[in-house]
């Protein structure tokens, strides 16, 4: 039984094996030709930009704009006064709505048991 088991087996990877590989072969054969396009060709030559990337480098460097860090510091710390202010005021309001949310479970709660209590007397 396990060698005929063992051929069953066999003879079905093998058939899955020639099914697979005649699929492949009807979809390559019917597939519309597209060009044949060599993968080197999508390497650049950068040799040619060497000699361009010095004159931008100079030229950025004379438009660079340079930030004041006293300033940038001043401007961090507003920002994040109101940063924390924005948390404390959302901070409040989430306790404020978690906390009726509670108040109403212990209503509900209450009233559930208070209904049980009644049905059982």
């Amino acid at each position: 039984m396990a060698k005929k088991f063992g051929k069953f087996l066999l003879f079905s990877a093998a058939a899955a094996s020639a099914a697979a590989g005649a699929y492949y072969f009807m979809k390559k054969k019917n597939s519309p030709e597209e060009d044949s396009v060599d993968d080197f060709d999508d390497f650049d030559d950068f040799s040619e930009d060497l000699d361009d990337d010095s004159d931008e480098k100079q030229e950025s460097a004379e438009d660079r704009s340079y930030v004041n860090l006293g300033q940038a510091k001043e401007d961090l710390k507003e920002d994040v006064k109101e940063i924390k202010d924005d948390v404390k005021k959302t901070s409040e309001t989430l306790t404020n709505k978690l906390s009726d949310i509670a108040s109403e479970t212990v209503e509900k709660t209450e009233e559930l048991f208070n209904d049980e209590d009644s049905a059982k007397n």
